[in-house]
């Protein structure tokens, strides 16, 4: 079962364990396998993963374990993806609210806030193939609009300002604007 390589991944950082040189080196052996494990299932241990106690220590073990590639596979434009994770790891992921991790995980690799989108493409793309629900969807693509809104706050009319200020999703926006950029 190549979910296990995951899961190994999952339960070092849960009890901030290390895991085992002879453990390890299987894993990074067999990392390549690990996309024949279903996307629904990928999805769960990823949440799991992000929701845990220490996301920051279990996002440096996938890569350590080089299961970071092929986990991420399913995303488009694989390069940029990969220099987003590492980008990703110089951040404190775990002061975000563990509920929020998930999504915050995937609108920061997806969407890149260089330019303006006003439909998140990868981002919906990705939630797709990770077989995210469609309400979780919809809340991602969602919350990174809005975060391309707060850049733009200042060139907002008043009336796009305040819907996006009485949106319920702001308090998660701000939070994670404050945090990933």
């Amino acid at each position: 079962d190549h979910l296990r390589l995951i899961r190994a991944v999952r339960f070092a950082a849960r009890f901030h364990f290390k895991i085992e040189e002879n453990t390890l080196a299987a894993i990074r052996n067999y990392a390549d396998r690990i996309t024949s494990v279903s996307p629904e299932r990928l999805r769960e241990e990823m949440t799991r993963i992000l929701q845990g106690a220490n996301p920051d220590y279990a996002l440096s073990l996938l890569d350590d374990c080089r299961l970071t590639e092929p986990v991420l596979s399913l995303l488009p434009e694989m390069e940029s993806t990969l220099d987003r994770f590492s980008q990703l790891q110089t951040l404190e992921f775990s002061k975000l609210t563990a509920a929020l991790r998930p999504v915050a995980f995937f609108v920061f690799l997806c969407c890149p806030l260089q330019e303006e989108l006003t439909e998140p493409d990868h981002l919906k793309t990705t939630m797709r193939r990770f077989r995210f629900s469609n309400q979780e969807t919809a809340t991602a693509i969602q919350i990174s609009i809005h975060l391309f809104s707060i850049l733009a706050f200042e060139q907002l009319r008043e009336a796009d300002r305040i819907r996006l200020l009485r949106d319920p999703l702001f308090p998660d926006v701000k939070e994670l604007a404050g945090i990933l950029y």
